[in-house]
């Protein structure tokens, strides 16, 4: 059978189906969204619950508890976690990747409403939830800034106009605004309200009876109606000072009297800055949006860009848009580099196919049969939903080297037997029905090889699909154009040999081929010589590969350098948000006088307001170091600050963390029914890890000593002035917690009315002997006659961990330590030594890196199986299947040798390189044994003969492919492009190892093993 003689025979067909395929390549291209990563959709939950004033324990006990218990009983979920802080609790719901984010926010609204009973009476709103996908990162990031503009105004006006402006561009799914809305302050002296016999209570009263928006219906008239309507709202702080308190005999008590009412924001307590070293520190409102799932990046940035450029005739004098994070940069980035190393791997691969054939147009054959392999492969991704990503691009990147070894194989079989006297014709005809089951083994082979990483689960499998499916399309499309165009084209442009007529490169060619073969030969003799002796390297093959494969270190997804750093700032509990404004000033002055940095985004009390963030924008890779020396360098500099740690860590392309606030890369979760036991553990395992140098920027989120004030109430004494419990609480509730008590319904939006004390009434704990309290009988009575009061220390934040009291050590990894080695050192320190009832694990990024790696671990197995199976079929052989896999483990002890050499780490991206190794390799393998079976059956040789002849043919098309697929992984292993090729240095390192070592074992090793199974199979035989 001879699948090419159709398309031989038949040019114009053949050349219309390649313009077909390079038509709608193009065209697929064109069309497919541009990413950073593939869509991987997490399904993940955000519930929040606000309750002003409320204490951590508060929450934790009376929110947090009765709706993680309903939550739990929801099919499906797999991480529960809760965060409690002073007048707020998050909880974050991870469920499976099966899970649909529909079906989760339908169970969740259900358990949401189920729990209500079981909640404070008093919560001011029932708790929301949002839909949220951790691993979709926002594409872009805006500082709006405007000094003739109030920040109140200013997030109104970024919020609702330019928020609104931007959500209903295409392929946008959510605008957010960070910052805080405007709200109006009703200040009051506690001494000049005892002093009018006024509690704070009536002055509640007063702001909410005169600030109303009711209903206030229609007059009917016979021929006209009129709708009634009454200013009953206030919206302006200046309104609320003239509202009257007491009228005493014509005299009108008003707020102004005992107090002040200004416009201020919603949170007053956190800092929001855009400093760069241009022009200082400039507050500031933070606009993020995020795309939909599968949308183009690029496209959606350009849509967003295009309304600006619309909107801006429009805009305030003096407002400025300053784009602080765009994704699109770095995706252009990428793909421009990855483009890059495409084209150098291409003319690498054109060099060697050009010296090994020595001539131009024999060159050009498998040359053309590249591009068309590699937009073929757009249509079947576009068709399947794929994106243009780092990732797709690296796949087809790496196969430009064997892309063209099936081509090299057939064009060079067809150019022997033009050398041997045939004419073009006869030569690829022949050539290609020769070749044309060996190709197709091949190209099943590699194929195999990646089915298991196709089928891999979890995050990553979801995240390397579509690299392994991009491989996997791109080799069958090489298959394909390899059995009908390249046979074709070398039916027409192949030309016969003149010996006397050869060209210079010919003969070098020529040359060069001869003498490697005549290396080759004796070195092939004296192997089949000595079989005990090459039996003996294969074995130590295989043991050396599996203890290189413990020995070398693991690692995850190592961060790629996008030119943007995200930092955790944390100081001592019971720290003021003011002085934690001070310590960000500090820091940023730090940060922004760094050559390699050129703006930050500064957010103090971010959380808790013993917290805060950092984002901090680097310079072009081109005009500063490597993002770790320029973060190692900030870190030695950041520690100089007393009163403030400073965390700082790469922004992840992917964000696997648990929880809201990321304190570093990695997490350690310890968690216990016993909070005492777990709160005195903690800390022991946080200074442990704090001194060991595995370990870097090591933190907490156990928040445990922060100042309270207790406050015991004398209830015979309460009693006996006719005070409440209640009435006690609603005065702090009123003075301290920041609730809002009435509410301004403008034009735009809704605000709060909040009443509060004076400032210097909330600055220490002496201000009890300055507050009163309306009793029953409405006298007032001096709280610290009915209270007592104790100052302790206690929880500022409260966490859970699928509904268990749990604390979280979050860490980055020292200088040249890998994740695997931090993980192993975590049990080390962990086992035997905790506390009963308290367990650890890892969780998040880390906790992805334990699972994957696990199960990678049987993903060699599987291929190997895979492999054979396919062999074994096309072989219709048990025997066969194992001379060909003889080549994988000096492979792999290549791959993994070369990674121990230049110290990198089996990552997510060296471990598929070396499973693309496997199916490289194999083709070695198949093209020798292949020939010798053939010989075996056809012309009656001995095993010897048909081997030895095998291994002298095919050694020029075997080292054409190897070296061809060399070239392809050389840009990848030199880091060719910018910051982010880095890190996958390792990918292109193990290719070109395991290939350097598996060619010169291989070429030994396989013809060994053949002669050996075939005498041994020849004994059998004779036997029966």
């Amino acid at each position: 059978m001879n699948l090419s003689k159709g398309f031989i025979e038949r040019p114009v067909m053949t050349t219309l189906v390649m313009v077909f395929i390079l038509f709608f390549g193009l065209f697929a291209y064109r069309a497919m969204p541009i990413s950073d990563l593939p869509s991987v959709d997490f399904p993940t939950i955000q519930v929040s619950v606000n309750y002003p004033g409320a204490s951590p324990d508060t929450m934790a006990n009376s929110i947090a508890t009765p709706l993680e218990q309903n939550f739990m009983t929801i099919d499906g979920l797999q991480i529960l976690f809760s965060t409690s802080n002073t007048g707020s609790c998050t909880i974050v719901l991870q469920f499976g990747l099966d899970k649909d984010i529909n079906a989760a926010a339908t169970d969740v609204e259900s358990k949401i409403s189920a729990t209500l009973p079981q909640l404070p009476k008093n919560l001011p709103n029932n708790p929301t939830y949002q839909k949220v996908n951790p691993t979709a990162t926002p594409v872009l990031y805006f500082a709006i800034m405007c000094p003739t503009m109030t920040l109140g105004s200013l997030y109104d006006y970024a919020n609702t106009f330019l928020g609104e402006h931007l959500s209903m561009v295409d392929g946008v799914s959510q605008v957010s605004a960070y910052g805080s809305a405007y709200a109006v302050r009703v200040q009051v002296d506690p001494q000049k309200l005892a002093a009018k016999n006024i509690g704070i209570d009536q002055v509640v009263r007063t702001v909410q009876a005169g600030n109303v928006d009711i209903s206030t219906g229609t007059l009917y008239g016979k021929k006209e109606d009129f709708t009634i309507d009454v200013d009953g709202q206030i919206f302006e702080a200046a309104g609320y000072n003239d509202l009257v308190l007491k009228n005493q005999d014509g005299t009108l008590l008003k707020i102004r009297d005992i107090g002040n009412a200004l416009d201020s924001l919603q949170d007053d307590k956190y800092f929001m800055n855009y400093v760069t070293p241009e022009d200082g520190s400039t507050p500031a409102i933070i606009l993020s949006v995020q795309k939909m799932a599968g949308s183009n990046t690029i496209q959606v940035i350009n849509g967003i860009d295009k309304v600006l450029n619309e909107l801006s005739p429009q805009l305030p004098a003096g407002l400025k848009i300053t784009r602080v994070y765009d994704q699109s940069e770095t995706i252009l980035e990428s793909i421009s580099e990855l483009k890059m190393t495409l084209f150098i791997a291409f003319l690498l691969v054109i060099a060697i196919i050009y010296l090994s054939l020595g001539k131009a147009v024999n060159t050009l054959i498998p040359v053309l049969a590249l591009p068309i392999a590699v937009l073929g492969t757009f249509p079947v991704m576009y068709l399947a939903g794929f994106t243009i990503d780092i990732l797709s691009m690296l796949a087809i990147t790496l196969s430009i080297g064997f892309l063209v070894d099936d081509a090299i194989v057939v064009l060079e079989n067809s150019v022997r037997h033009v050398q041997l006297g045939q004419t073009p014709r006869e030569a690829a005809i022949l050539g290609a029905k020769e070749i044309s089951i060996t190709v197709m083994t091949i190209t099943l082979c590699l194929v195999s090889a990646f089915i298991p990483l196709i089928f891999m689960t979890g995050i990553i499998g979801r995240l390397f699909r579509e690299f392994a499916m991009t491989i996997t399309i791109a080799v069958l499309v090489s298959g394909f154009v390899s059995l009908t165009l390249t046979p074709m084209l070398a039916s027409r442009w192949v030309k016969s040999y003149d010996v006397n007529r050869k060209t210079r490169m010919e003969r070098l060619s020529e040359n060069l081929n001869e003498k490697l073969l005549g290396i080759y030969e004796p070195c092939l003799k004296w192997a089949l010589a000595h079989p005990i002796t090459m039996l003996s390297f294969g074995f130590c093959s295989v043991v050396l590969s599996l203890l290189l494969f413990v020995v070398v270190p693991k690692d995850f997804l190592p961060p790629d350098d996008v030119g943007f750093l995200q930092g955790f700032t944390l100081s001592r509990d019971g720290t003021s948000p003011f002085l934690m404004n001070d310590y960000h000033e500090r820091v940023c002055k730090i940060l922004t006088d760094d050559p390699a940095i050129e703006a930050v985004i500064s957010v103090a009390s971010y959380t808790n307001p013993n917290e805060g963030l950092l984002f901090v924008r680097m310079k072009p890779f081109k005009d500063r170091p490597n993002m770790n020396v320029v973060k190692k360098e900030l870190t030695q500099k950041l520690r100089d600050i007393v009163g403030i740690n400073v965390y700082l860590s790469p922004l992840p392309l992917i964000n696997l963390s648990i929880g809201t606030t990321t304190q570093a890369l990695y997490q350690y979760s310890l968690t216990s029914l016993d909070r005492t036991s777990l709160y005195q553990f903690a800390p022991t395992l946080l200074q442990e890890m704090s001194a060991d140098p595995l370990f870097a920027q090591v933190s907490s989120d156990l928040r445990d000593k922060q100042p309270q004030w207790d406050l015991h109430i004398l209830r015979d004494r309460a009693s006996y002035y006719n005070v409440t419990a209640d009435q006690i609480e609603n005065v702090f509730n009123y003075a301290y917690s920041t609730n809002k008590v009435s509410q301004i319904n403008a034009v735009i939006n809704q605000y709060d009315v909040i009443v509060e004390t004076l400032p210097q009434f909330y600055r220490d704990p002496s201000v009890l002997s300055k507050l009163y309290v309306s009793s029953l009988n409405n006298s007032l009575v001096p709280l610290a006659e009915i209270l007592e009061t104790k100052e302790s220390a206690g929880p500022l934040t409260i966490n859970h961990l699928n509904g268990i009291s749990a604390v979280t050590l979050s860490f980055n990894l020292g200088d040249g330590v890998s994740l695997g080695e931090a993980v192993a050192k975590l049990e080390q320190m962990t086992k035997g030594q905790m506390p009963p009832g308290i367990l650890g694990h890892v969780q998040g990024t880390a906790d992805v890196f334990s699972t994957s790696f696990k199960s990678l671990i049987f993903l060699f197995p599987l291929a190997f199986f895979v492999i054979y199976i396919v062999l074994g079929i096309l072989y219709e052989s048990f025997i066969h299947p194992l001379t060909v896999m003889s080549a994988l483990p000096p492979t792999l002890l290549g791959g993994l040798f070369t990674l121990l050499i230049f110290r990198e780490t089996i990552s997510i991206y060296s471990f598929v390189g070396l499973i693309m190794l496997m199916g490289i390799v194999l083709k070695n393998g198949i093209m020798m044994v292949d020939f010798a079976v053939e010989r075996r059956e056809k012309e009656g040789k001995s095993g010897y003969d048909a081997i030895y002849e095998a291994c002298c043919i095919r050694f020029r098309p075997i080292l054409m492919t190897t070296v061809a697929a060399m070239m392809g992984a050389v840009p990848i292993a030199l880091g060719i492009g910018g910051a982010m090729a880095q890190n996958r240095k390792g990918l292109g390192l193990a290719v070109i190892g395991g290939l350097l070592i598996s060619q010169t074992l291989t070429l030994l090793l396989t013809p060994v093993l053949y002669h050996l199974f075939e005498e041994l199979q020849e004994k059998l035989t004779k036997k029966k």
